[in-house]
C-alpha cells in the first residue's frame, strides 16, 4: 500500500503492530520524529548506518503510530529516517501500532 496526500492511509492499512501484516510505503515528508531527542546521538553508529542504507536500502521498516491530521509519528527508526533523508529516499517503507493519536 502507497499512501500519499492524495490517497490517506487509515488504521487497518498499517497493520495494527501485526508481524505478519502487509507493509505500508509512506513519503518520508509525513513522518514526524517529536520524540527523536530521546535517542543517544551516535556520529560513527549512524555513519555506517548511512553506509548501508546507501548500499543495501532500507531493510527494517519504520515503525509508525497514525495521526488524525494525516501525518505519522515516528516511535522507532529515527536514525533510519534520518539517514533515508540524507540519502533523498521520498518513498520509506513503514510498519504501524494499534494506537491512533489524536
Amino acid at each position: 500500500v502507497v499512501a500519499s496526500a492524495d490517497s490517506p492511509v487509515d488504521g487497518d492499512e498499517l497493520g495494527r503492530g501485526d508481524p505478519g501484516a502487509s507493509v505500508l510505503y509512506l513519503e518520508t515528508h509525513r513522518l514526524k520524529s517529536s520524540y527523536s531527542w530521546l535517542r543517544a546521538a551516535d556520529p560513527r553508529a549512524e555513519a555506517k548506518l548511512l553506509a548501508s542504507l546507501a548500499r543495501d536500502g532500507q531493510r527494517a521498516p519504520i515503525v509508525v503510530v497514525a495521526e488524525t491530521s494525516g501525518s505519522y509519528e515516528i516511535i522507532d527508526g529515527f536514525r533510519r529516517t534520518r539517514a533515508l533523508k540524507q540519502l533523498q529516499v521520498e518513498i520509506v517503507e513503514l510498519r504501524g501500532l494499534l494506537a491512533q493519536r489524536q
